[in-house]
């Protein structure tokens, strides 16, 4: 049996969240951004694979797999999957195979996204320098709204462990492979892999144990006359960002 996250994901590859959406709630409009006929506070990006609906609180935003446990009574991730796989004609995960420690692992990752997004779209209401700039593009205050665009922050310490708090409130651990998709690691990530699971790698294996997550260790590139050398130095002591 594939592995639950692969299989996450085919499920809500065959699943387009428009479409499900749009089964209860119709749609209007043809691009990326599609706001609920009746509801025009619900918008979905069908690009992002995402909904807002902002009228209801941060809360209710999320991917196909929330909606359906929101919006179709489904009582969680294992209903909302098995919900999902019947509508697309798919096999129903055999779940006697994938302990309960898997099902969550599998769930985290989309929830630590999730969690992610909202702290990004506050970061950018907090932020007049970075609502200007959004403005600047051409975006109206409705575009930046209904879109649920966000803003990462500067990377300081101070938003670093704003995020983490974040994070951590809502159940996530900050050394789980999820969380370090966001937050990046920095130190040794082979000293990590050990720590946190008990698993010897070898310093190959452990980049093909990062592939797989979708982390990517940073190269500097070769320096320019014109380099700030300070600037990178700094840049360089966080070893390890999201690819």
């Amino acid at each position: 049996m594939p592995p639950l996250v692969d299989i996450v994901e085919e499920v809500k590859e065959k699943n387009p969240i428009e479409q499900v959406v749009e089964e209860t709630e119709p749609l209007t409009g043809t691009g990326r951004y599609r706001k609920g006929r009746q509801h025009d506070s619900l918008v979905v990006d069908t690009k992002g694979q995402a909904y807002f609906w902002n009228s209801m609180g941060e809360d209710d935003q999320g991917d196909v797999i929330t909606w359906v446990v929101k919006h179709r009574q489904c009582a969680d991730f294992k209903d909302a999957i098995e919900w999902l796989c019947r509508r697309a004609n798919l096999p129903t995960p055999e779940w006697g195979g994938q302990n309960a420690q898997a099902r969550l692992a599998a769930r985290a990752r989309e929830d630590v996204l999730t969690v992610a997004a909202r702290w990004f779209v506050r970061r950018l209401r907090e932020s007049t320098e970075a609502q200007e700039y959004a403005r600047g593009r051409g975006w109206t205050d409705e575009t930046i709204r209904e879109s649920g665009i966000g803003f990462t922050g500067r990377g300081t310490e101070a938003e670093l462990k704003d995020l983490r708090g974040d994070l951590s409130m809502n159940g996530v651990e900050l050394d789980s492979p999820q969380a370090v998709a966001i937050l990046g690691w920095r130190g040794d990530v082979k000293a990590w892999g050990e720590a946190r699971w008990g698993l010897v790698y070898s310093y190959e294996g452990m980049r093909s144990v990062m592939k797989r997550n979708r982390l990517g260790l940073k190269v500097p590139r070769p320096q320019s006359e014109k380099a700030d050398v300070q600037a990178q130095e700094t840049w360089q002591k966080k070893a390890y960002r999201p690819s």
